[in-house]
């Protein structure tokens, strides 16, 4: 059972990240895709806590995101999803993070053992 949780606006997103000056750029990379992150799994818990179901689809994510009103075009959020933020992903998808498992061709939910942090995978 998903604990329903308030819903956040973008400037309201948990996200706690101090940058200095000297930054380098993977860092500053990093906190991008991390306030992404943050993003999306508060969207996915939302809509699972809404549908009451474990699973969710990338198109349901977008559709989420959109009613949101957030600036992230639908493409970065579906590759979020299905590559980055997904354990499971394809090899292609770079750098990856275990919040995420594919239990199905388009379809994911969020992983049981992962911590739905910042945690590299690979």
């Amino acid at each position: 059972m998903i604990t329903p949780c308030k819903e956040l606006s973008i400037r309201e997103v948990p996200f706690d990240v101090s940058v200095s000056e000297n930054a380098s750029a993977f860092r500053a990379t990093t906190v991008r895709v991390s306030k992404k992150k943050a993003y999306i799994l508060a969207a996915i818990r939302a809509l699972l806590a809404r549908s009451g179901r474990d699973s969710f689809t990338p198109a349901q994510v977008v559709a989420e995101i959109k009613r949101r009103g957030t600036g992230y075009a639908d493409a970065t959020i579906r590759t979020m999803v299905t590559g980055h933020m997904c354990r499971n992903a394809p090899d292609n998808a770079g750098t990856t993070y275990d919040d995420l498992e594919r239990i199905n061709r388009g379809v994911y939910r969020l992983n049981r053992n992962g911590h739905a942090d910042d945690r590299l995978q690979r």
